[in-house]
C-alpha cells in the first residue's frame, strides 16, 4: 500500500516496508531549473503535468493551501509515465515525481530537483494487514521476499543518492537531492 497511515483502519495494521521521496521537479531548460530557491509562488504560477493519483493531488491541494495559494488549475493529468518525463523534459512543464520513476534521468541532468522548501516529500509504502489474523505459511514466505526485496531496494536508492554528484553550473537543481 502507498498511503498515510491515518487511512488505516483501526482493524489494521500497517508495516511501512519503504521510503518513497518525490520531488517538485523541472526538465533542465525550465526557466525555474536555474534558480536557487523556487516558492510556493513560483510553483503556483507554473504549467503542472501531474500524474493522475489522488495522493498527488492531495498533497499539492495541502501544499499551496499551506502556503496561501489555492489550488492548481489547467494541468495536465496522465497515467503515462512516459508522457510525464517527456512534458517535463520539454522544459514547458514541472511535476511532482518520485525519484524512482525519473533518477536515470535525474542523474543524465535532463530533469531536476528543484530546491523548494518541505522538499522532498517522504511517502511510506508498505503492508497493511488485519490484526490478530495469522497469516498462512505461503503467505508468510511471500511477505518475508517482499520484506527483503523492499530493504534491498531502499539501500539501492539511497546508495545512489550519496554517490550522486550535482550538474551544471552553481544554483542549478541538483540530481537525486
Amino acid at each position: 500500500s502507498n498511503c498515510p497511515p491515518d487511512a488505516v483502519p483501526a482493524a489494521a495494521r500497517f508495516e511501512p516496508l519503504l521510503t518513497i521521496r518525490s520531488n517538485f521537479v523541472a526538465g533542465r531548460n525550465h526557466p525555474l531549473a536555474c534558480r536557487a530557491q523556487v516558492s510556493a509562488q513560483d510553483l503556483c504560477a507554473a504549467q503542472w503535468a501531474l500524474v493522475r493519483r489522488p495522493h498527488v493531488a492531495d498533497f499539492l491541494d495541502s501544499f499551496f493551501a499551506s502556503q496561501g495559494f489555492p489550488a492548481l488549475t489547467g494541468s495536465v493529468e496522465t497515467n503515462s509515465l512516459t508522457s510525464l518525463k517527456a512534458l517535463v523534459m520539454s522544459g514547458r512543464y514541472l511535476s511532482l515525481l518520485a525519484e524512482p520513476w525519473v533518477g536515470d534521468e535525474m542523474r543524465r541532468g535532463d530533469i531536476v530537483a528543484l530546491p523548494v522548501a518541505g522538499a522532498p516529500v517522504l511517502r511510506q509504502a508498505g503492508l497493511i494487514t488485519r490484526d490478530g489474523v495469522e497469516q498462512r505459511p505461503a503467505v508468510e514466505r511471500a511477505i518475508a521476499v517482499l520484506r527483503g526485496v523492499c530493504a534491498a531496494w531502499q539501500a539501492e536508492c539511497e546508495g545512489l543518492r550519496a554517490g550522486a554528484q550535482p550538474h551544471g553550473s552553481p544554483g542549478r537543481g541538483t540530481a537525486l537531492p
